[in-house]
């Protein structure tokens, strides 16, 4: 599941899911889970955790647990009276003394924080840093590839969560894999004039189920594609030990392809794209290749076929360089879809009243419409494409979105136009998305100074918001390119601090990387394996208070995450999130 949601002004509704009937459920489905973390994580006594099967002191001081690029901001966050702190070396030689800030509101925790700055220190090594009469934070290392093993981590998550093919992987203590999967083709009962079966393999599982959803799919993947068009220098030569590692392709374009050429099986005949390929329930807690249950294509919709038209169209300029033939293929399905939707000027929804799986809905898609439009303008020039692409902005209004997710595309529109050097562009209309660009972004910077914890969203949560919290790179980098303030990529970095540990609860939300992370996402091969790890680098959706919370607890928004498998509106995972984490990462570096 992953909820769907959006942005600024906060669409309100049910994401992954995509329905509350689905959530009920995938619920059900799954109710004879293994009682991973019997305890909650508010039910240990005083101020201690349940973390790992015990209940634990935390460490006081929160920061990035991961650590921190030599000329980057440095910031970690505590409660406590005390203003003074030091950095040390791990052999305890003291390097850098310093003022805490005076208290500063975490309304979402219910605290007030100090904030302790050391950005001055920039020499590589490893730390700690102690608050006399607080106590000392976990290690942390300072250094130019502090970054390389999330980003590899993050990556590797979805390459583990390939299907159709056998996968296997190692990090840390532990090897992780699944045997080939879901290799029956898929009914096509609900395509209008078509019958019989269809191959639908390959491809990433969307999230903690098995489900395989168009709107999200595509999305995900263009923030691969995006980080490396904006990034190639950073990510040619990135190494993944993923099977085809080492040819001409870089390796995150490989990884990338294997979920492109799963969304070319989704096109129909007429150039429209199917919603999705799922059975008809969620699966129950199981590994992938012991699920059999008949799966089906689901009628096209607008928001599937505009999303993969804007995809597939940003994959033509990425692989050209690397197989033209390929390009051509993405180009040309892009075309078809683009197509599609020109004819078809009334929103198609899809009627998915049979299954139970994500819905992947949201209200109105002239988002994904010009998003569609100002990729095929930028691959191929098309003035007919230009002209939707400013119709519908101009008509609209459109402007930057402080927070955004699969939900709406307006953003990813709005910076590819902009930052074209095709000639043609409405002068007035560049200007005006210039202007909001910039002034969304500080609005993100201004909260990430402001905020106790550095969240570039403030206090908004919904469903996924760790992943939205990693998105915001995308704005602070189009922000950047605009104007090379280095504060933006400080707040990139910020928000990479609030994910690995600058957080109310001081722990890392990524598997397998940082201080504490998570050990029970809601993530299926991790519940049915039976390893004593999850699956490495999978970002967790995080707090909030949607859906089924207690408002008898009276438990602040940030404080309401909890590290249970059974948990799925706060601990399952989803290739969203993670492909905006990667995104964040490179962009950081």
């Amino acid at each position: 599941m992953t909820m769907r949601h959006s942005t600024q002004p906060l669409r309100l509704g049910l994401g992954p899911l995509r329905s509350l009937s689905a959530l009920l459920v995938g619920a059900a489905s799954l109710t004879a889970l293994p009682a991973c973390d019997a305890a909650p994580t508010r039910g240990c006594p005083g101020t201690e955790i349940f973390i790992d099967g015990e209940c634990v002191q935390p460490h006081m001081i929160r920061l990035n647990s991961v650590g921190y690029l030599p000329t980057r901001a440095k910031l970690a966050s505590y409660v406590g009276d005390e203003t003074s702190f030091q950095v040390m070396t791990r052999e305890g030689r003291v390097v850098f003394e310093g003022s805490a800030t005076t208290e500063v509101s975490a309304r979402d925790s219910g605290e007030r924080v100090r904030i302790a700055d050391f950005s001055e220190l920039e020499e590589p090594g490893e730390y700690w840093l102690e608050v006399p009469g607080v106590g000392r934070s976990p290690d942390f290392r300072i250094g130019d590839d502090v970054f390389h093993e999330p980003l590899v981590a993050s990556l590797l998550a979805l390459h583990g969560q390939r299907c159709g093919t056998a996968v296997e992987l190692e990090w840390g203590e532990g090897t992780f894999k699944h045997a080939a999967c879901h290799l029956e083709e898929a009914g096509l009962d609900y395509i209008d004039g078509e019958q019989g079966t269809k191959d639908a393999t390959g491809g990433w599982h969307d999230a903690g189920d098995y489900g395989k959803y168009t709107v999200n799919g595509a999305f995900a993947v263009a923030f691969l594609l995006q980080a490396y068009e904006d990034f190639p220098d950073r990510l040619k030569d990135l190494e993944l030990p993923i099977p085809e590692r080492g040819g001409e392709l870089p390796d995150i374009l490989d990884e990338a392809r294997f979920q492109l050429e799963w969304l070319l099986k989704m096109q129909l005949a007429d150039g429209s794209v199917a919603h999705k390929v799922t059975a008809k329930n969620f699966e129950g807690n199981i590994m992938p290749e012991a699920d059999h249950a008949p799966r089906f294509f689901v009628p096209a919709g607008t928001a599937a076929t505009g999303t993969f038209a804007a995809t597939l169209a940003l994959a033509a300029r990425v692989y050209e360089p690397f197989d033209p033939d390929f390009a051509a293929t993405c180009l040309e399905a892009a075309q078809q879809a683009f197509d599609f939707l020109l004819e078809n000027r009334e929103d198609i929804t899809p009627n998915q009243s049979d299954f139970r799986t994500g819905g992947y809905e949201a209200p109105g898609y002239d988002d994904e419409r010009a998003w569609a439009a100002a990729e095929l303008w930028e691959t191929t020039g098309d003035p007919a494409a230009l002209e939707e692409f400013e119709l519908l902005a101009r008509e609209l209004g459109m402007s930057m979105l402080l927070n955004f997710d699969w939900s709406n595309s307006t953003n990813l529109a709005l910076a590819t136009y902009l930052r074209s050097e095709r000639e043609g562009r409405d002068p007035d209309l560049v200007e005006s998305i210039r202007a909001t660009t910039l002034s969304t972004a500080q609005s993100l910077v201004e909260n990430w100074k402001s905020h106790g914890y550095g969240r570039s969203v403030g206090s908004i949560y919904y469903w996924g918001i760790n992943g939205v919290i990693a998105r915001t790179a995308f704005n602070l980098v189009a922000a950047h390119r605009l104007d090379p303030d280095p504060t933006y990529l400080d707040a990139i970095t910020g928000q990479l601090d609030h994910l690995f540990g600058r957080n109310p609860y001081g722990r890392s939300y990524l598997t397998g990387v940082g201080y504490r992370p998570p050990q029970f996402p809601h993530h299926r091969p991790s519940m049915a394996s039976g390893g004593r790890f999850p699956w490495p680098g999978l970002l967790i959706g995080g707090p909030h208070s949607e859906l089924f919370s207690d408002p008898a607890a009276n438990v602040p928004e940030g404080l309401t995450w909890e590290d249970r498998a059974e948990n799925y509106i706060h601990n399952e995972i989803a290739i969203n999130w993670n492909t905006a984490l990667v995104y964040a990462l490179v962009a950081a570096e």
